[in-house]
């Protein structure tokens, strides 16, 4: 089983501040068996070198999953919408996607010059991500706030229905802070589980094992 995991925005394999965001799927990963393959790329990289790098990785290996986080999410999303045939794939998983806009950040993207770089506490802020985040174990590095701005450039032209694909899921945190789908939106989602947490509720404490079973149980087909 060949697994693409897209990472999401300011999560750079190559940054030592954001290389182990996703090290709890490490674990999960190398204990379930999975050959996976994290899609990565950089903050400041341009979104359509991202997109186009990306189709080209899954037109080159036959996946028989695709997931993805947050920003990868809306990638994702925008290959969907442009490849809507999936029935290859066993899983293609949506977790805490940016696929829909958020009133505030829409008016910002519309304003906002894009090679502004503004404190990393200030545009996904640990309390918005993780249940005990806080400012106290924040950063105040300068990122790329880029690659927001170009997605909220995509969300329009995506078609959310692929999400009631057979073999498509949302996942999302019921206390999501950041990537926020409406409730109306929401409703017209038949594949979707709720998870307790926040953006990245795989890294807390509290509910990460809740995460993974519900995971493991979307992933690894249930044995006869």
């Amino acid at each position: 089983m060949k697994l693409l995991f897209i990472r999401g925005y300011n999560t750079d394999l190559n940054s030592k501040l954001t290389e182990n965001s996703y090290i709890n799927f490490d674990n999960f990963f190398m204990l379930s068996d999975i050959e996976y393959e994290y899609f990565n790329y950089g903050l400041d990289e341009n979104l359509d070198d991202v997109y186009h790098k990306l189709c080209e990785k899954i037109h080159k290996i036959d996946y028989n999953i695709l997931c993805s986080h947050s920003m990868g999410g809306g990638l994702l999303m925008k290959y969907c919408t442009e490849h809507p045939n999936l029935k290859k794939y066993t899983k293609v998983i949506f977790m805490m996607p940016l696929i829909c806009k958020v009133n505030y950040v829409n008016i910002l993207s519309k304003i906002v010059p894009e090679w502004l770089k503004l404190p990393k506490a200030l545009v996904i802020p640990n309390n918005n991500l993780f249940e005990d985040g806080n400012i106290l174990n924040d950063t105040y590095n300068l990122i790329s706030i880029k690659q927001i701005i170009q997605m909220y450039n995509y969300i329009d032209k995506f078609n959310l229905n692929i999400l009631n694909k057979k073999n498509c899921v949302l996942i999302y945190a019921k206390e999501e802070k950041l990537n926020i789908i409406s409730k109306d939106v929401l409703d017209t989602i038949k594949n979707k589980y709720f998870v307790n947490g926040r953006h990245a509720c795989f890294s807390e404490s509290n509910n990460s094992n809740e995460f993974f079973q519900l995971f493991k149980t979307l992933i690894i087909p249930k044995k006869d």
